[in-house]
């Protein structure tokens, strides 16, 4: 049977900076430069492009 798997995003401040969490994993932050954000942690894109990157050998 297949694993559910569980990602949640959560709200970090009043900007754009986000939490991401899944499984037991350590949590990851997201942000934006300024002034939309703080600067503080990983673009959306550089989240998006290193989950693929990730991914691809794993598929091979």
């Amino acid at each position: 049977m297949a694993e559910h798997l569980k990602a949640t995003v959560t709200l970090s401040n009043q900007k754009v900076q986000s939490t991401g969490e899944a499984g037991s994993n350590p949590p990851i932050t997201f942000d934006y430069h300024p002034p939309l954000g703080d600067g503080e942690g990983y673009t959306g894109l550089e989240g998006l492009l290193l989950s693929l990157a990730a991914a691809v050998p794993l598929q091979l």
